[in-house]
C-alpha cells in the first residue's frame, strides 16, 4: 500500500479559499510581529513574514505557508484548511512540490475532503512535472484502483520511472509481483534467484528483530546475513546495501565498518541511494574509510536529490555549518526545506535560516 506522511482530517472545499480560517490566521501574525501573542517565537515571526510574501502571490511562499500550516509552529498552530488552501493556490501556480503535498491531502482528507480522484490528478500534475515521489504515489493509485481504474502495467511505469531516478520510496519498497515474491521467497532463494534471496533474508531481519529471546535473534540475524550475503554475491544493489548495514552493526558477530564500507560502495557504485546515505556516513565520522568531509558531501547531495530525507537533513547541516564545504546559508535552508516535506524539524529548521527584514 502506499506510504502516506500526513494524518488527520478536515472539511474544505479546495477550490474556495477558507476566508474565515485565513483571517484568523492574519490576525495572529498581527500579534506575532506587534510582539503581542503570548508563547511566540523568532520561528513565527519568520514563518508570519512567509506568510506575508505568500499573500502578495509568490507560489514558493505559498508553497511554504502550506508547510507551516501543515506542522505549526509554536504560537502559530496547524491548521488543515488554511494549509490546503495555501497548497491549492501554489501548486495552481505550478508549483511541483505544492501539487504533491496537495494531492497527499486528498488521500488522507486532511484539510480537504476526500477525494481520490482529485489525489490522482495532483499526483499526475506532480509527476509530470519531475517529482519521483508522485511517480511512485501514482504507481500505488494505479496498482491499487484508487481514484483511478486499475491498470498494473501504468502502475509498472511509473513505479519504473520512479525507480530510474533512483528515488528512495520506490527502491527500499515492494511493488507489484515483488510482494508475492517477498510473502514466499524460499523456493526462488534456494534456486539461486538474487531478488528472492535478498527478501529471504529481509524476512529473517524482520524476524530477529521481534524476537524476545537473545538466541532466537541470533539464529535470525545469521540467517539473514546468509541471505544477503548469497544475494550481494550476485550484484543486486539492495542485498549489497543491507548486508553493509549487517556488518555496521555486527548483527552476527563483531561491528565490521570496512567490509560495510565496501559493501556500501557496491550497492552505491549502482544508483542505491541508501547505500550512498550510509557511505556518507561512515565518511563524515572516519569508520571503516579514511575520513573525508568531501566525499561524504557528494554522495549525501546524490541521495538528497534522489528524495532520501535523511540525507537532505544532513546535508543541510553541511552546508549550514560548513562541514567539508563552504558555508552555504541559502543551500542549507534549501535542503532543510526539502527535508521538511516529511519532518517537522526540518521545518523549524526552514525558519531559523529564513531572512526577514
Amino acid at each position: 500500500m502506499m506510504r502516506r506522511f500526513f494524518l488527520g482530517a478536515g472539511l474544505l472545499l479546495a477550490w474556495c479559499f477558507p476566508a474565515a480560517a485565513v483571517m484568523a490566521a492574519n490576525a495572529s501574525c498581527d500579534a506575532i510581529m506587534a510582539g503581542t501573542l503570548k508563547n511566540s517565537s523568532m520561528l513565527d515571526r519568520a514563518a508570519c513574514h512567509i506568510i506575508a510574501k505568500a499573500e502578495a502571490g509568490d507560489a514558493e511562499a505559498q508553497y511554504e505557508a502550506g508547510l507551516v500550516y501543515s506542522w505549526g509552529v509554536d504560537a502559530l498552530q496547524p491548521d488543515p484548511d488554511v494549509a490546503a488552501a495555501w497548497l491549492m493556490k501554489a501548486a495552481q501556480g505550478g508549483q511541483a512540490e505544492a501539487a504533491y503535498r496537495l494531492a497527499a491531502f486528498y488521500v488522507d482528507g486532511y484539510g480537504v475532503k476526500q477525494n481520490m480522484e482529485e489525489a490522482y490528478r495532483w499526483f499526475e500534475t506532480a509527476a509530470n512535472a519531475g517529482s519521483s515521489l508522485a511517480m511512485f504515489e501514482l504507481g500505488g493509485m494505479l496498482e491499487y484502483g484508487l481514484g483511478v481504474e486499475r491498470d498494473t502495467e501504468k502502475a509498472r511505469q511509473w513505479y519504473g520511472k520512479a525507480r530510474e531516478l533512483h528515488n528512495h520510496e520506490a527502491e527500499v519498497n515492494q511493488v507489484l509481483e515483488e510482494r508475492d515474491l517477498m510473502e514466499n521467497p524460499w523456493d526462488a532463494a534456494k534456486s539461486g534467484e538474487a531478488k528472492a534471496q535478498y527478501y529471504a533474508g529481509l524476512v529473517k531481519w524482520q524476524e530477529a528483530r521481534s524476537a524476545l529471546a537473545a538466541a532466537e535473534r541470533a539464529t535470525a540475524y545469521a540467517e539473514a546475513v546468509k541471505w544477503y550475503a548469497q544475494s550481494a554475491a550476485q550484484g543486486y544493489a539492495p542485498a549489497q546495501s543491507a548486508l553493509g548495514l549487517a556488518c555496521a552493526r555486527g548483527v552476527a558477530g563483531k561491528a565490521d565498518e570496512e567490509t560495510a564500507a565496501i559493501w556500501y560502495a557496491r550497492a552505491a557504485k549502482q544508483g542505491y541511494a541508501e547505500a550512498r546515505y550510509q557511505l556518507a556516513i561512515l565518511y563524515v565520522n572516519g569508520l571503516g574509510v579514511q575520513k573525508d568531509e568531501a566525499k561524504a558531501l557528494g554522495l549525501f547531495i546524490w541521495a538528497a536529490e534522489h528524495e532520501h530525507s535523511e540525507a537532505q537533513r544532513l546535508l543541510a547541516a553541511m552546508y549550514e555549518t560548513g562541514m567539508g564545504v563552504k558555508a552555504n546559508r541559502v543551500e542549507a535552508r534549501k535542503w532543510h526545506r526539502r527535508s521538511a516535506q516529511q519532518n517537522n524539524v526540518a521545518l523549524r529548521d526552514m525558519l531559523r535560516l529564513t531572512d526577514m527584514p
